[in-house]
């Protein structure tokens, strides 16, 4: 009798996007294969392919963060590597600003760093700049009218945009 052994790797899985907010991963891979997820030589979890689908349970990570995810049949084959790199899908805080006046012509504050502030006065945008990476920003401004409500937003690189800080001018 000869027993033919297996020694073909299984398929690499195909994993939906990751965010530095997902608490699992999931996807789909060789049914009734062990799935394991990686970061370097750590891994932070595993589950079972059912009917070809797995969910492995993790904890939120840093966006950026690189996942590699591995698929082993129970012929212990393991597949290549899927790599997924955690998306940003955070929003920054909104900025803070200074006392803006009727004569202010450039508005500063703070806004998460390398971020893009926005201001608005209504749906109109009046000024935009980047923030430093020290979090510093100076935007150019036409001077407005005493009463005037301003609306200013950071966006990050991920393009996640914060919530409306709303300025009077004095």
């Amino acid at each position: 009798m000869v027993k033919v052994l297996d020694k073909t790797p299984p398929p690499k899985p195909n994993v939906n996007p990751v965010s530095d907010q997902s608490t699992t991963i999931t996807g789909t891979a060789e049914s009734n294969s062990k799935v394991f997820a990686y970061i370097g030589n750590k891994m932070i979890g595993y589950a079972t392919a059912n009917g070809g689908k797995f969910t492995i349970k993790i904890t939120k990570r840093v966006a950026g963060t690189v996942l590699n995810i591995y698929v082993q049949d129970a012929a212990g084959n393991r597949s290549g590597a899927t790599a997924v790199k955690v998306l940003d899908k955070n929003p920054p805080s909104p900025p803070t600003v200074n006392t803006i006046t009727s004569k202010t012509i450039y508005i500063t504050g703070k806004a998460e760093p390398n971020s893009t502030v926005y201001i608005y006065n209504g749906n109109k945008i009046i000024g935009s700049g980047k923030v430093d990476g020290k979090g510093n920003f100076k935007i150019k401004i036409a001077s407005q009218r005493k009463g005037t409500i301003l609306k200013i937003y950071a966006q990050d690189a991920a393009k996640n945009r914060s919530s409306a800080k709303i300025v009077k001018v004095y």
